[in-house]
């Protein structure tokens, strides 16, 4: 082979390779951007909506997708309504919670163990979380009027743990 066609086909193998890489970045990006799933018409429980608190959840620096906020009973000793909302996450997001009734003059995110801070504009606080957790976060002293997150990867890790147990 002279050395004319031999550089000819180290050029089509070179534009193969520059495609093949290329194609390997988009999967590599798509699969990037699948970190968070979210289920915004809820999983089909029959549960209602709860319209107390709008709940959104991103990427950093992503766009904002909403979640279903579920209407959910809790202490069953006079029962009351709270608000819960589910997603999947595989690397940190951003989580933004608006109260749409009322004021917000306090803010506790439990468990306060994790000390997990937030930012507060009027009725809208915005917090990050670098890791699945079951999370309360409540607003004005209201225990009982919540909005929970349930990460539903951490859900799925903890069944596995008890059957191995």
């Amino acid at each position: 082979m002279s050395g004319k066609c031999l550089s000819n086909v180290f050029k089509k193998k070179s534009i193969k390779m520059k495609k093949l890489l290329a194609f390997c970045l988009m999967v590599c990006c798509a699969v990037a951007q699948a970190q968070l799933v979210t289920y915004p018409e809820g999983l089909k429980t029959g549960m209602p909506h709860n319209d107390d608190y709008t709940v959104r959840v991103r990427v950093p620096g992503g766009e904002w997708k909403d979640l279903f906020e579920y209407n959910v009973q809790v202490d069953m000793d006079r029962v009351q309504d709270a608000s819960m909302v589910q997603f999947d996450m595989g690397s940190p997001v951003e989580v933004m919670v608006k109260k749409n009734n009322g004021t917000i003059h306090e803010v506790d995110i439990r468990p306060q163990v994790n000390d997990i801070r937030y930012v507060q504009y009027k009725n809208v606080i915005t917090f990050m979380l670098d890791k699945p957790r079951y999370l309360s976060v409540e607003f004005n002293g209201d225990r009982l009027h919540t909005f929970m997150c349930l990460p539903i990867r951490w859900k799925r890790r903890l069944t596995r743990k008890k059957r191995k147990e």
